[in-house]
C-alpha cells in the first residue's frame, strides 16, 4: 500500500513545530476514519514503525511530532534526548507540560482540518509511552491509549539517577495521574525483565489505575495489562507492538463513546 506523508506546520504557545501525518490512499480509507497519534522519540522514527503501518492498512491516519529535545527540537549547545529533558525539567522548564500543550494544539488542528471528526487514539514507546499517557490524562477528546514499555517513574532511570530523591521528579511519576485516567481505555504492554523502564513500576502504575476505578464504582476495568518474554531488558517484539495497536482498533471497531458519557457519575478529570 501506497501511503502519503505530509508535513504540517503548527504554532503552540509561540513555538512552531512540525507534525507528520501518514495516511493510505484516498480509495482505502475508512469511511469514519480515526487518528492515532504516536510517540517515540522524533517524528519520522514514530511513523516509521510496522505498527503504525498496521494502523494504516485499516484505513485510518497517523501523526506525530518530535517530542521536546528529540528532532528538530534540540537547542543549540544542549543536550538531547532523555538528558535533555531532564536537564530542562530541573531548570524549570518542564518538556512534559511542554509536550502536553503541544499535544491537545494538535489534536485541535486535526479537528479543524476534518483529519479525523472526533476520534483521537494514542500509542506511546518507552518515554513516548509515559508522555502519551500523561495527555491521555489531560485530554479527554482522548479516547483510548496503548503505551508499551513506558517510562512510568523517571526516578528510576539513569539519567535521573543523581536526582532520584528530588521532590520535582517524584511529583512526575504516573500514579499521580491515575485518577484522571479511569474513563479512558488503556493497554499496558511490558517485558517481564525490563530493568531499563521496571517492568515492576508499569505494573504498579496500571493496578493503581484500576483501583481507582474502582474506588470510583467502576466493576469492569477497560485497561488491559500484557508482560511478555519476547527479549532482553528494554526490547518488545514486533509482534507484541501490533497487539498494542490491535487494542486501539478493536476500540475503534467497539464505536467509542466520549470518555464523559462512559461513566456519567465520574466528573472527568476532576
Amino acid at each position: 500500500m501506497s501511503s502519503t506523508l505530509s508535513d504540517i506546520l503548527l504554532e503552540a504557545n509561540g513555538r512552531a513545530f512540525k507534525l507528520l501525518l501518514i495516511e493510505p490512499p484516498k480509495q482505502q480509507l475508512a469511511a469514519d476514519p480515526q487518528l492515532m497519534m504516536t510517540f517515540s522519540a522524533d517524528r519520522h522514527h514514530a511513523i516509521d514503525q510496522p505498527e503504525v503501518t498496521h494502523f494504516i492498512e485499516a484505513g485510518h491516519r497517523a501523526i506525530s511530532f518530535d517530542l521536546p529535545h528529540h528532532g528538530d527540537r534540540v537547542l543549540p549547545n544542549h543536550a538531547h534526548g532523555i538528558t535533555g529533558m531532564r536537564d530542562a525539567f530541573l531548570a524549570g522548564q518542564d518538556p512534559f507540560t511542554m509536550f502536553i500543550e503541544d499535544g491537545i494544539a494538535c489534536i485541535d488542528a486535526c479537528l479543524k482540518r476534518n483529519i479525523t471528526n472526533h476520534g483521537i487514539y494514542l500509542l506511546g514507546l518507552s518515554r513516548g509511552g509515559y508522555c502519551a499517557l500523561r495527555l491521555a490524562a489531560c485530554d479527554h477528546r482522548v479516547l483510548a491509549v496503548s503505551a508499551i514499555a513506558p517510562v512510568t517513574d523517571w526516578s528510576l532511570l539513569r539519567e535521573f539517577g543523581s536526582v532520584v530523591n528530588d521532590i520535582r521528579v517524584q511529583n512526575i511519576a504516573l500514579y499521580h495521574w491515575a485518577r484522571q485516567l479511569i474513563d479512558c481505555h488503556g493497554f499496558i504492554l511490558i517485558g517481564n525483565a525490563d530493568h531499563r523502564v521496571a517492568t515492576h513500576s508499569c505494573l504498579r502504575f496500571t493496578a493503581w489505575v484500576i483501583d481507582q476505578q474502582q474506588q470510583q464504582g467502576i466493576e469492569q476495568s477497560h485497561w488491559q495489562l500484557e508482560v511478555t518474554q519476547d527479549g532482553p531488558n528494554h526490547s518488545v517484539s514486533p509482534q507484541s507492538k501490533i497487539r498494542a495497536v490491535d487494542f486501539l482498533l478493536a476500540q475503534i471497531k467497539r464505536g467509542q463513546t466520549d470518555r464523559a458519557e462512559r461513566h456519567p457519575n465520574i466528573a472527568s478529570g476532576k
